[in-house]
């Protein structure tokens, strides 16, 4: 040791600079827990039940969760479409579904949405697709006609 204490000196200035170093990455690990805390937990929209678009957020909030049952007693009394049509869908992991715009002209609309998928890669990049859904008035609810997403064909007998 030296003889005025120079080295002790040396090495707590050493330290500090690895000190602060230290604390800056455990306050940026903690920011970046909240920051992806806050991101997962989005606030679903809570939409009026008698709109088009909220027949369209119920669909797919029971698709989602894979109660077929329930999402299939969202089709029109004459859509081709099946709760059996939904068992044979693929499994469906969407990350994320957006509400992009609803028209309505008079008993008929359209919802537009915008669904997005995990790619699987590593830096977590979502994979987009289009769909619009087209619904009718059946007194005060709207109810899915045509062949809704995720189905590309309805009614067919399979063997």
């Amino acid at each position: 040791m030296s003889r005025d204490g120079s080295e002790e000196k040396a090495a707590r200035v050493q330290a500090s600079p690895n000190r602060i170093l230290k604390i800056c990455a455990v306050v940026l690990i903690f920011l970046f827990l909240i920051v992806t805390l806050i991101s997962s937990k989005e606030a679903t929209l809570s939409l009026d039940p008698k709109r088009a678009d909220a027949t369209v957020q119920r669909y797919l909030s029971a698709l989602l969760k894979g109660d077929h049952l329930s999402a299939a007693k969202f089709f029109a009394p004459e859509s081709l479409c099946t709760v059996q049509d939904l068992d044979r869908v693929y499994s469906i992991e969407a990350t994320r579904v957006e509400l992009v715009k609803t028209e309505i002209t008079g008993e008929r609309a359209e919802v537009s949405v915008k669904v997005e998928y995990g790619s699987g890669d590593p830096f977590a990049t979502n994979v987009g697709e289009d769909h619009t859904f087209r619904l009718t008035r059946t007194g005060e609810q709207w109810l899915l006609e045509s062949i809704p997403w995720p189905l590309y064909d309805c009614g067919l007998i399979t063997k």
